[in-house]
């Protein structure tokens, strides 16, 4: 590798600062140096997840970087090794490559007394130093770039750095630089999280992104019936799975602890099931499973996205939280926000049918009774919370419960308040031991998800609305209308139990009649639109 100086493709301006620059630093004013330039100097993690040198030069940010080091070392008790110091002086007065190279090499050494921190700073310079030898042509330091942007991408994580971070571990590693394809790979991909952090075959990763790239690019060429090879994602997920073992096995959770200190019921109640206790036991003390994802996530990003094509921006939000749980599917609080008619609740639906989780959907408008949060079993009318009712339907310890009309909770403190329970039962900690007065005991509602919907996120209470992360929809438009009639009629042909061949498909100029009488916004409107074509249609047909 040649130490040929790097051709600065930038304009004089840029050059003469860092001139003056490297000039301020070999003055040894650091402090100057530091502050000549008001452009941010990256981190490393931002730079492995794809961002931007400072001034969109590797050397110009490898001689800010390394002023940045100095300045911090010359008020750092522990100071840098004679060799390190040296090298950074040599790369801030004149970045080079064969400069950042011996700071990279004086920065490997190492000695067993060396403290720990001390050790993880010179690490740190080593994680820049491949950043800069990779952009630079160094085929080593750019597979040592890929690893290193596996080390630090944390599936825990939602951030955006987080999630680019990946893209560009699956863009090293797989050489494929298609980003659309590798978004849809990603939830895929998180579900299996913990094998990146193994020695992987990358061959089974680059068939998977192939496959996924050869399917969307034939459903945006036009092929609408494209259907994505789900043989070949179970393959690499088995696959996946086989190398951890046990490890892809999702725990379980106890909801109910046990009843004994409930009276015990006779034999006709326990048979009739209506006492608190004879309705609960069968869960009572018992390990319920947390629910996975049933199907490959990204094909129920494409999927949904085909059906609710004016909220995918809300719908990649709540998938890449189901795709980053760990155990078992479950995201943060989420509000649908948008004017009415506009799918909220129905998407929420489709989202937890379509990732195999049980839900509830529960219109909030009106409720102040503490209904709720349960009612206690010395009442007629005694049941548990909404949310253990439906954990004791579903057998699953994280369903999620759908909140209509969120802005509509009643405030009032008489039987309780919906606002206050709502945050009771979405923080963690007081979750997990919620009292519910039916069973006069805490259940762990810990793993329990939750969705509401709002007309307007301003009507909620202010502290609903601090808890709840606000997604907003907009209205479905008419290039909106191919899409979201098919999947109304896939529903219809569900609801009504025949196959295609009975209800077919609307015919393009059916489709452009709905699109001219339709205004755009409604929804409801639109699906009575459709049921009155069919209607049309079906009588049509009894004619002929």
């Amino acid at each position: 590798m040649s130490d040929k100086p790097f051709q600065y493709d930038l304009d004089n301006a840029f050059e003469n600062a860092v001139a003056a620059h490297a000039a301020e630093v070999v003055k040894g004013d650091v402090q100057a140096a530091l502050y000549s330039s008001a452009v941010k100097t990256p981190s490393t993690i931002e730079l492995l997840a794809g961002g931007t040198f400072r001034g969109n030069d590797p050397l110009s940010d490898a001689a800010w970087w390394s002023v940045t080091l100095q300045q911090r070392d010359a008020h750092s008790r522990a100071k840098y090794p004679r060799s390190v110091a040296s090298a950074l002086r040599d790369v801030s007065a004149a970045p080079s490559r064969i400069n950042i190279v011996r700071l990279h090499t004086a920065a490997k050494r190492r000695r067993p007394e060396w403290d720990p921190i001390f050790v993880e700073k010179l690490d740190n310079i080593c994680d820049r130093c491949v950043v800069y030898r990779a952009i630079l042509g160094d085929e080593n330091a750019k597979r040592e770039r890929t690893a290193l942007a596996f080390k630090h991408f944390d599936p825990r994580s939602n951030t955006p750095v987080n999630f680019d971070l990946l893209i560009q571990a699956i863009s090293g590693a797989t050489g494929i630089h298609y980003e659309h394809v590798v978004e849809h790979v990603i939830p895929a991909l998180s579900v299996h999280a913990k094998v990146i952090s193994m020695a992987m075959d990358m061959t089974d990763l680059r068939a998977w992104v192939n496959g996924r790239k050869k399917a969307i690019e034939e459903r945006d060429a036009g092929r609408e019936q494209v259907v994505l090879d789900d043989a070949l994602a179970a393959d690499v997920a088995d696959s996946l799975d086989e190398r951890w073992g046990a490890a892809g096995r999702p725990r379980g959770l106890v909801v109910v602890p046990s009843l004994d200190h409930l009276p015990k019921p006779s034999a006709v109640a326990r048979d009739r099931r209506d006492t608190a206790r004879s309705e609960f036991e069968g869960i009572a003390g018992k390990e319920l499973p947390l629910k996975r994802a049933e199907r490959d996530i990204a094909l129920v990003a494409i999927e949904l996205g085909r059906r609710y094509p004016w909220m995918n921006d809300a719908l990649d939000v709540m998938l890449m939280h189901a795709a980053m749980s760990a155990d078992g599917i479950k995201l943060p609080p989420i509000m649908l926000a948008g004017p009415p008619g506009t799918g909220k609740t129905t998407a929420a639906v489709a989202f937890c049918e379509a990732l195999g989780l049980p839900s509830t959907v529960y219109s909030v408008a009106g409720v102040a009774d503490g209904a709720f949060q349960g009612t206690s079993r010395q009442y007629s009318t005694g049941r548990a919370c909404v949310p253990l009712q439906t954990i004791l339907l579903s057998g699953v310890a994280n369903p999620v419960i759908i909140l209509d009309e969120a802005e509509k909770a009643a405030t009032g403190k008489h039987n309780g308040s919906m606002p206050d329970v709502i945050l009771t039962m979405t923080e963690p900690v007081s979750a997990s031991r919620f009292f519910d007065p039916y069973l006069e005991c805490g259940v762990d509602l810990s793993a329990v998800s939750f969705i509401g919907t709002v007309n307007d996120p301003d009507l909620l209470s202010p502290p609903l609305r601090d808890r709840f992360r606000i997604l907003h929809v907009p209205e479905p438009q008419a290039e909106h209308v191919p899409g979201i009639v098919a999947g109304m009629l896939a529903d219809l042909r569900k609801a009504r139990g025949v196959t295609q061949e009975f209800l077919p498909d609307l015919a393009p100029d059916e489709v452009g009649l709905i699109v001219d009488r339709w205004k755009p916004g409604s929804m409801r409107g639109l699906r009575r639109t459709v049921e009155t074509l069919l209607a049309v249609r079906d009588r049509m047909a009894t004619r002929n």
